[in-house]
């Protein structure tokens, strides 16, 4: 007897497609982004932000679980994401994907929105250039103004002139506190102190500006 139409009609055709988590142009060329994702002391200066146990992140995800599906086209699967990499006229446009339907906040999506930005942040302003950070979990400062440099609709970033063209993620998630991570690069030391002092204060939980 044949299935009632509903049914078939609901019934998923082939297997579930990747979902993109994050797609951005990078005003570099693949050959540059690619070696970004590969080369360890490249990764260091934009992946994630300092803490113990970077350098062994680092290597799960971009060398211990990682495989490289496809030299030619630059695919590299982590085990928590595809990264391909696309050619354009613009420049490289960088993709991850990532199996399953996404089913409201992500911490695992979040961390990819971020790193991705810092990626593009590293190869279009500070290649080359050394890396520090400072995170914290708290509300982002209402006095921190620059060039709006990514949107998303739990994390915003910012390009701060008067820090030494850091770049500031401010992210919001539903529930629970907000955290602020500010990427540094060849900063002087007085600069950098008046970061670290800036990120330590008791911010305006509201998250105004």
């Amino acid at each position: 007897m044949n299935e009632p139409i509903a049914e078939r009609v609901q019934r998923p055709v082939g297997p579930p497609r990747d979902r993109v988590v994050v797609a951005v142009t990078v005003g570099a060329p693949a050959d540059a982004v690619w070696h970004a994702l590969r080369d360890v002391a490249s990764l260091h200066r934009w992946h994630g932000w300092d803490y113990p146990d970077l350098d062994a992140e680092i290597e799960q995800i971009y060398h211990g679980e990682a495989t490289v599906t496809d030299e030619d086209d630059r695919t590299l699967e982590t085990g928590v994401g595809r990264f391909e990499l696309i050619e354009t006229t613009a420049g490289t446009r960088v993709r991850v994907l990532r199996s399953g339907e996404a089913e409201g906040y992500d911490e695992i999506d979040e961390g990819w929105t971020t790193f991705v930005h810092q990626l593009r942040f590293y190869l279009e302003r500070h290649l080359g250039q050394e890396r520090r950070t400072v995170r914290v979990e708290r509300a982002p400062p209402p006095d921190v103004e620059g060039e709006v440099w990514f949107e998303s609709a739990h994390q915003r970033g910012l390009a701060v002139p008067n820090w030494g063209d850091a770049l500031v993620v401010v992210s919001t998630p539903p529930e629970g506190s907000g955290s602020v991570l500010v990427s540094g690069y060849d900063i002087d030391e007085a600069t950098w102190r008046e970061i670290e002092e800036a990120v330590g204060q008791e911010w305006d939980q509201s998250g105004s500006r």
